[in-house]
């Protein structure tokens, strides 16, 4: 029987307001092998980040795991003790934080916040440790690492600091490594530099990769399978390719549709209507229906089950049902 390196299934996540609790991750399941990337997509606001903090036991303080596994290798990671799951965070499982501009310490020198994984989880000495952050730096595209390791952050330029990022994460091989839109602060001739790094260093060795993103040109080319959420759920998971070519979801279509390759020359680019729904109020029928063009009768009254429209591609929807 093949296990997957992690296996989420049904996690609801809250959090807590002066509005009430806001439901952030509303019953979702995902599933990533060895080896693999799987895309995480959707608006801001739609769970993406949240998901992954929770694989990482990071949430908010007000955020609280309702109910759910969220299986890695094998071992549920809800239930762990604080101190088993801090031998794993950063060890087994590492996570590549959205802007490198304010994950980095900047009191601290780069060479030190790299050792620190290796002296925390690999018993490294400091001298061993900090030759282990050269060749980190270095393995990343890093010139004159050896200097570059006495340096502070804002010594760095954005896409130096995301190549750090990405060589802490690395540090200690993890099994799982979690990118967070690790390329949204970089201009676009970085973007694709980190992109082929990521994809370089996952297929040397052999992790698995949940990519959380928006822009669908990085799905295309970075990513084996893409779940789509909304408001807290998965609306759509397919293999990559199946799903940008036969998307079924109008949710993602509607993605689709306001890609600047999508539209017409010398005419706006499309803009879905409306906002995502106020989650700290209770959702009823599917929670796209107020912005789809596509909405029939029942999508106000009951939300639609997952149905397989084809082998390994899911959808939440009633025109699907």
């Amino acid at each position: 029987m093949r296990q997957s390196l992690l296996s989420i299934s049904n996690l609801r996540i809250s959090l807590g307001s002066r509005a009430g609790k806001i439901a952030a991750v509303n019953g979702i399941s995902l599933d990533l092998d060895k080896k693999s990337t799987l895309a995480l997509v959707g608006e801001s606001g739609s769970g993406k980040s949240m998901t992954a903090l929770s694989v990482m036991r990071l949430l908010p303080s007000t955020g609280l795991i309702e109910s759910g596994e969220i299986l890695f290798e094998g071992e549920d990671i809800v239930k762990l003790h604080e101190e088993s799951m801090c031998e794993i965070r950063g060890s087994r499982i590492a996570m590549i934080f959205q802007d490198p501009m304010t994950s980095l310490n900047p009191v601290l020198k780069i060479g030190d916040q790299l050792s620190e994984p290796l002296r925390l989880h690999r018993k490294m000495s400091r001298k061993d440790a900090l030759e282990k952050s050269v060749q980190l730096m270095k393995m990343v595209g890093i010139q004159s690492a050896e200097n570059r390791i006495y340096d502070y952050s804002h010594q760095l330029s954005g896409g130096m600091r995301q190549r750090v990022m990405i060589a802490m994460a690395i540090s200690c091989e993890p099994a799982l490594i979690m990118a967070d839109e690790p390329t949204t602060a970089l201009d676009v001739t970085i973007q694709a530099e980190i992109m082929e790094l990521l994809d370089a260093l996952k297929k040397s060795s052999g992790m698995g990769m949940l990519l959380i993103t928006h822009d669908f040109g990085i799905v295309a080319e970075n990513s084996e399978h893409t779940a789509v959420m909304y408001a807290g759920r998965i609306v759509e998971t397919a293999p990559t390719r199946m799903l940008l070519e036969k998307p079924c979801h109008p949710y993602t279509k509607a993605l689709m549709m306001s890609l600047p390759q999508n539209s017409e020359p010398g005419k706006p680019l499309f803009a879905l209507p409306g906002r995502p729904p106020d989650n700290s109020m209770p959702i009823t029928g599917c929670p796209f229906h107020p912005r789809c063009g596509e909405r029939l009768p029942e999508c106000g009254t009951k939300h639609p089950a997952i149905v397989e429209k084809e082998p390994g591609h899911l959808v939440s929807c009633w025109k699907h049902s």
